[in-house]
């Protein structure tokens, strides 16, 4: 029997503008609830949202686009309804199961969450209802961005960032923002919690550094997007979503080149301006990185802390490969070392939340990311087979972020401290355990107790120093 909330998901499926339409859904379909038991005639209450600071550990761990489908297989028109369905619910299911507490949406990929898209699309608020439902009814927490044009290669949708008329896009964010606060007025169907976390578009100085493939015209990227004109759309956004949610925690648009010249350029100008800081209430940074120590992640972390000192930290996308076809020292070791190495430096600097990109290959794509570009091997799963049937295969990384979870979920931020070693990098947790996430041979200040490998899932006595990354607990080996 299928799930409701893969029934409720076939009538908001569409394709893409421009591409071959997708089937129309049963009429039938579209009325089944989101919950088996809810009365269709009346709304379910929705609960209150939690504070939105990370109180334990599980609560860091987003994926980013964990639930969505590949833009160009929507825009095929290949899938029906039912096909993108099944592979949404899949995908939540399969974020749930690794211990993914939140889940990030792009506004250029499903459920195609932005101004542009909405005027052109009568479905959008169809499909946007129901992608939301069901991410909450997996259990996980949506972290939604919302701006005027798909967040990837803007200049391919529009010769000008700024939306011609600002009024009737601060009053279209107001309308979607107001559909999901959970207040009992004009809510989408199916909420169950109050969409708290909007990020305001994504990665605005890639696009005022490269030019996108198919841009509309010859444009010279460096006038695209340029701070003073995101910073216009970051506080009319930031003003449109507290007007109607003021407890709605806002986030800057995760700037790819975070950790170098042009990124930290970027975030110093936009927040020069005056509003801007005072728009967000999280600064959204994104970390990927290549090398053998992370440094071009740490690199991202202290941009954030010197361009906006004090401000939460949500590093909405980072990641790193598990296949390099020019760096002979990345594979699935590596790949699950540096995981352990991002949540691990997170917790030290109190970051809030961590998107790992992403939770699976995309289907048929070959494994390596060739030279240095790419991001098709960073995922916690392989893909293999043809959508909608294709099967989904751990990396190490994967088992490691789920071992991450369970062992670690439940303990409070508020009781873990970092260490410093001199052999490498640690935290001290609540009951006086230990979090290794970097080294080889570190030595702790305990006698004794039993060392669990991350990595391998074994657990055996401690001897005097341990390898990176690992548990220790203290007391007698069980």
């Amino acid at each position: 029997m299928r799930s409701p909330a893969l029934l409720v998901l076939l009538a908001g499926c569409s394709c893409r503008s421009g591409c071959a339409p997708e089937p129309e859904a049963p009429s039938a379909v579209a009325a089944v609830p989101v919950s088996a038991e809810a009365d269709p005639e009346t709304p379910p209450s929705v609960e209150p949202a939690p504070s939105w600071h990370a109180a334990t550990v599980g609560e860091l761990f987003c994926i980013n686009e964990a639930v969505s489908v590949p833009q160009r297989l929507v825009r095929g028109g290949s899938l029906s309804p039912d096909d993108i369905a099944t592979m949404l619910l899949d995908d939540a299911r399969l974020a749930a199961s690794v211990g993914a507490s939140t889940s990030r949406a792009n506004t250029a990929n499903y459920p195609y969450l932005n101004w542009y898209e909405w005027q052109r699309s009568p479905r959008t608020q169809d499909r946007a209802d129901r992608y939301i439902a069901l991410l909450q009814e997996a259990g996980l927490e949506p972290l939604v961005m919302i701006g005027p044009w798909p967040g990837n290669q803007t200049a391919n949708y529009t010769d000008r960032y700024l939306p011609a008329d600002m009024d009737a896009y601060a009053a279209w964010v107001q309308a979607v923002v107001e559909r999901y606060d959970g207040d009992g007025v004009d809510d989408a169907p199916g909420l169950l919690r109050p969409v708290r976390l909007w990020e305001v578009d994504n990665e605005p100085d890639l696009h005022n550094r490269i030019k996108p493939k198919n841009a509309r015209r010859d444009i010279d990227p460096s006038t695209f997007e340029p701070p003073d004109e995101y910073a216009e759309v970051l506080v009319a956004t930031a003003s449109a979503i507290r007007a109607v949610h003021p407890d709605a925690v806002v986030l800057n648009a995760g700037t790819f080149d975070t950790g170098r010249a042009h990124g930290r350029d970027y975030l110093e100008r936009v927040f020069a301006i005056p509003g801007t800081r005072e728009a967000i209430d999280g600064l959204s940074i994104h970390a990927y990185f290549q090398d053998r120590d992370g440094a071009g992640f740490l690199a991202a972390l202290e941009t954030a802390e010197a361009v906006a000192p004090g401000v939460p930290v949500f590093i909405t996308e980072t990641g790193a490969p598990s296949h390099h076809d020019d760096r002979s020292f990345v594979d699935e070791r590596y790949h699950a070392q540096m995981l352990v190495f991002v949540y691990g430096e997170a917790l030290a600097r109190g970051v809030q939340r961590v998107c790992w990109h992403t939770l699976a290959d995309p289907p048929a794509q070959r494994a390596g990311t060739g030279g240095a570009g790419g991001f098709s091997s960073h995922s916690l799963h392989r893909t293999t087979g043809r959508p909608p049937h294709q099967q989904r295969e751990p990396k190490l990384a994967a088992e490691v972020y789920a071992r991450l979870v369970r062992e670690l979920g439940s303990l409070p931020t508020a009781g873990i401290m970092p260490a410093e070693l001199a052999d490498g990098r640690g935290l001290r947790l609540p009951g006086d355990a230990w979090l290794v996430y970097e080294g080889d041979g570190v030595v702790l200040p305990v006698d004794g107790g039993t060392v669990l490998d991350l990595l391998s899932g074994e657990t055996a006595p401690w001897s005097g120093s341990v390898d990176a990354p690992a548990i220790v607990r203290p007391g007698a080996p069980e």
